[in-house]
């Protein structure tokens, strides 16, 4: 897995245990505002959990290896082909919250297949557990996706998964992560091959909403010098953004199901 463990803090010790239980927290302003922690760091095959230095839990992701529907090969560690689930939250504050996916066809960094998605509106953050043969995840809009705990399939929820992970043996026509949002919140997306998809004059993201799509420059949504900052830490100035760029009337909501 190659990026499974680059945005894990250094200072992170592993640890053999059992899975923590899920841990919801609210999002006051632009901080965090519970002081819930999981009681230790660990590491298993379901999925993995990362901590700041203060213990505090700053992202946790797991990786599909097939066989299976979406990664119809079996994977060669650290060759692919995978499709990896990062969901960061960087210093626990709303701004950079983000789930990542990569699709791993090869062990070349040139041909991972980057996409990030941004959710909203942003009201706690993600949070895993473990139902039976399910693992669910709670979006920062309250929403869930589900996956098989096995395969690490999406098979319900805000998300769906359709076509397998692109492995043509054309890198440029390879297609990004067949994944559609199908919730009622309000998703930025982003790809790119081989770099941070959040980067790049040129370049733009699309909003979704309510069957509603928008074209938006990467410059005007994060910053491109430096740390690669969501440029709208509140809700409300990203949805005043919004509806005078793409016109999308979007209600801020703090009903689980939107």
């Amino acid at each position: 897995m190659i990026f499974l463990y680059s945005l894990i803090v250094s200072s992170i010790a592993l640890a053999q245990t059992n899975p923590p239980e899920s841990i919801i927290e609210e999002i006051t302003l632009d901080q965090v505002s519970s002081e819930h922690e999981i009681p230790t760091t660990y590491f298993s095959e379901l999925y993995s959990v990362s901590k700041n230095d203060q213990g505090k839990v700053v992202a946790f992701s797991f990786s599909n290896n097939g066989v299976n529907k979406i990664i119809p090969k079996e994977t060669v560690i650290g060759e692919g082909p995978e499709r990896e689930f990062n969901f960061n939250m960087p210093e626990r504050a709303r701004q950079n919250i983000i789930l990542m996916v990569t699709d791993v066809p090869s062990a070349k960094l040139s041909e991972l297949m980057e996409t990030y998605f941004m959710i909203f509106p942003r009201q706690v953050l993600p949070a895993i557990r473990t139902e039976e043969s399910k693992i669910i995840v709670t979006l920062p809009n309250r929403e869930e996706v589900i996956y098989n705990k096995d395969s690490k399939e999406i098979i319900g929820g805000a998300f769906k998964e359709g076509a397998p992970i692109d492995l043509g043996p054309d890198r440029f026509k390879r297609k990004f992560a067949d994944i559609t949002y199908t919730g009622n919140g309000l998703v930025l997306r982003v790809d790119r091959r081989g770099e941070d998809p959040r980067i790049g004059a040129q370049k733009t993201a699309t909003a979704f909403y309510q069957n509603q799509k928008c074209k938006i420059p990467l410059n005007k949504l994060w910053e491109q010098d430096g740390e690669v900052n969501f440029l709208f830490p509140t809700d409300a100035a990203f949805f005043a953004f919004i509806k005078k760029t793409c016109g999308f009337e979007v209600k801020i909501s703090s009903n689980p199901s939107l």
